[in-house]
């Protein structure tokens, strides 16, 4: 009996630290989407990076073009910082399922952690949003 508890209790252990690595690694990711999702609801975002992220961002109004899928992607990864790179893609159909054209740009953002909060130190873009192959 005393055993069974025992190896419960390691079990739980070895399951919550898992959960927590996961969660805390993926946590830049997780803040960078919301940053992105929020961008236009906080204005301390629009004086931070105004012109990189709006760009990205408005893309699609702009060109009269669907709405961007986003991908992120965690690229360097140390204990106190992390650069998340965000890739925004578009693509346009013309017929059914024949693919017209592709839109996509990337922006890095460098993350560093205090304590245990993290926050974006710098945005780069990496490539300017723009028709694929120019």
């Amino acid at each position: 009996m005393r055993n069974k508890l025992l190896l419960t209790g390691t079990a739980l252990l070895v399951g919550f630290g898992i959960f927590a690595g996961v969660y805390f690694y993926y946590l830049p990711s997780q803040m960078v989407n919301r940053y992105l999702t929020d961008f236009n609801s906080y204005s301390d975002n629009r004086t931070l990076y105004p012109n990189e992220i709006s760009r990205f961002l408005s893309f699609h109004q702009v060109h009269s073009l669907p709405s961007p899928s986003v991908k992120l992607k965690i690229k360097d990864s140390a204990f106190n910082s992390r650069e998340v790179l965000a890739n925004f893609e578009i693509i346009t159909y013309a017929g059914k399922k024949q693919v017209a054209d592709v839109y996509y740009g990337m922006l890095a953002f460098s993350m560093v952690r205090d304590q245990l909060d993290w926050r974006i130190e710098s945005v780069k873009v990496v490539r300017e949003m723009g028709k694929a192959g120019r």
